[in-house]
């Protein structure tokens, strides 16, 4: 009886189903794995949804399940999306390989009108999937299912979704290890998105190729005639016990690749593929310019040794997202940084002093400003300094700062800030509130020498602001404080911010900066930023007529002038049936 008993008790033991969007769940599993009618019925109407996708109807499903973000968490529907989806991916199936490129281009869509969350949480559960998949696949055979997840990374990085440093990182990984199977997901990369790749960062992907040849010939592969642009060999490479055995096909097809890469030789993977991708951006673009939205969405920056760590807190590529608080050994290590930036020759010491950097932080980011090589340098210094969300603020007055000590515009501080921005969307609404902290000293009383050298700090400072309207780093609405009351400074300010975003930039870019109107989401706010901008056009005329700038100069801010105003104005609204929110 006890045995019938124990046998009993197995018999009641409900297996753990790995996905719920992978097949059918009774109603009496349901229950103890704890899904509500309400997540089915969800997890039923996506996993519709995505079944029925094709690019005829991209769009179309797009809105529907828009549908379900109004009556479901947000987090639940990106959650349950992007596990179906990569559910999809993992099929078995010829057709599936297909359907890859629409259901990236499917997600981007998603992306822009939804925001950054619903890309983070597909690429956080195709990386889960993905490095479960890859420690644990073995032989020389690549599972199809571990292709087809790499297939829709690099179609996300085809269509900017994701940033190609994540890409680049999973090539070096695939390198170390160099197992047959890799060489395949070498070839998936090369063929997919390699000219993309190629066009993002060149220096990046020389490296890789430096690699690649290197670890073939450890490998034991003659690649001298390869290195040299010459015709291929296929050589014998004999192995430890002395037998000859023939060269790997694969490896020999990826070095050929490579090489045809590396002298900007290599083609799509085919015309049909190719011209299957330029119609999925073409449908994406046509749906967004109808909805009045930004085509260059916000790139996802992360490494994929950031993403799989597990030392990594909380999901740090999406603005405000959780994190967990830092671990002592964290902070000890923040405090040494600190300290030892802190602990600077005389001559910074005394420099930082004479300019008032009067705590760790700011003399910390004075120093890196002062001593980097380039912005980059600059900005990988100031990511170590792992600075808090206050602390970053100290970031932007002491750029803010240095920017207005140079003698002229320096670009340095453009890219820097432009860098931070795309790093961190935080960066940007931290630096608008700096620029209008910036025009509020404006109106400070200033006569003699201090007149002269305020303007030319502020001179700098227009710059800035310029560059950064032009990079789409800031928006329209930094034009808030526009007023008829202004100022002869601050609309001297101003005027110098237009004339160098009307000067220095081609025209389109800076007409792009004013047709961002119809982005901006409260009406009244819009309506009111698009008047004053129209009416400060008016007196900025005058003031460019009546200046000694050249008849060139003058007749390009003129047709400048023209362009914006026509972008400025009110636009068709689309039906509130498709604005989706």
């Amino acid at each position: 009886e006890d045995e019938d008993d124990e046998e009993g008790e197995e018999e009641e033991e409900v297996p753990a189903l790995k996905s719920t969007a992978g097949k059918y769940v009774p109603p009496a599993l349901r229950k103890l794995q704890g899904l509500s009618s309400s997540e089915e019925q969800l997890n039923r109407q996506i996993k519709g949804y995505i079944n029925k996708i094709s690019d005829n109807n991209l769009t179309v499903h797009v809105e529907l399940i828009e549908v379900l973000y109004s009556k479901h968490s947000s987090y639940d529907v990106n959650e349950k999306l992007a596990r179906i989806i990569v559910s999809m991916c993992c099929e078995e199936q010829m057709q599936v390989k297909q359907l890859i490129p629409a259901y990236a281009s499917f997600i981007s869509i998603l992306h822009a009108v939804k925001g950054p969350e619903v890309g983070g949480m597909a690429l956080e559960e195709i990386s889960r999937e993905f490095s479960n998949l890859y420690a644990n696949s073995k032989g020389d055979i690549c599972p199809s299912s571990l292709i087809n997840l790499l297939l829709l990374l690099c179609h996300l990085v085809n269509f900017e979704i994701i940033d190609a440093l994540l890409m680049f990182d999973l090539i070096k990984m695939f390198i170390e290890r160099f197992a047959p199977q890799d060489i395949e997901l070498l070839l998936v990369c090369l063929t997919s998105c390699g000219v993309y790749l190629r066009s993002q960062d060149p220096l990046a992907l020389k490296e890789i190729i430096t690699l690649v040849f290197k670890r073939a010939f450890e490998s034991g592969i003659d690649i001298q005639s390869l290195s040299g642009g010459g015709k291929f060999r296929a050589t014998e490479v004999k192995s430890d016990k002395g037998d000859k055995k023939p060269f790997d096909l694969r490896v020999k097809f990826m070095l050929e690749m490579i090489v045809s890469l590396k002298n900007n030789k290599l083609r799509e993977n085919s015309t049909i593929e190719a011209e299957h991708l330029e119609r999925l951006r073409d449908i994406a673009q046509s749906y967004l310019k109808k909805r009045k939205l930004r085509e260059d969405v916000e790139k996802l920056h992360i490494s994929w040794n950031d993403l799989t760590s597990g030392e990594m807190k909380g999901r740090t590529w999406l603005v405000g997202s959780a994190m967990a608080a830092p671990t002592s050994s964290q902070q000890r290590e923040k405090r040494e940084k600190l300290k030892e930036l802190d602990d600077m020759g005389d001559e910074m010491r005394q420099l930082c002093a004479e300019h008032r950097m009067n705590t760790s932080t700011r003399r910390a980011v004075f120093s890196i400003l002062l001593t980097s090589q380039d912005y980059l340098d600059a900005f990988e210094k100031i990511l170590k300094l792992n600075l808090k969300s206050k602390e970053e603020r100290d970031i932007i007055q002491v750029l803010f700062y240095c920017c207005q000590q140079e003698d002229g515009w320096n670009p340095f501080y453009g890219f820097l800030s432009e860098k931070l921005c795309e790093f961190n969307a935080a960066f940007k609404f931290s630096f608008k509130v700096g620029f209008w902290d910036k025009i509020k000293e404006l109106e400070e009383e200033a006569s003699g020498e201090d007149m002269e050298k305020k303007q030319k700090e502020f001179g700098n400072v227009a710059q800035l602001l310029a560059y950064m309207l032009a990079s789409s780093c800031i928006t329209i609405t930094v034009f808030k404080p526009l007023s008829v009351m202004l100022g002869a400074k601050t609309t001297r300010f101003f005027a110098n911010v237009l004339t160098n975003l009307f000067t220095k930039y081609p025209i389109g870019q800076a007409t792009a900066v004013f047709s961002a109107i119809d982005a901006v989401p409260q009406k009244d706010q819009r309506e009111e930023i698009r008047e004053k901008i129209q009416a400060f056009f008016m007196q900025y005329k005058k003031l460019i007529q009546g200046s000694k700038a050249d008849e060139v100069t003058k007749e390009k801010v003129y047709q400048a002038i023209k362009s914006a105003t026509k972008a400025l104005k009110p636009k068709s609204r689309v039906p509130t049936s498709l604005a989706g929110f």
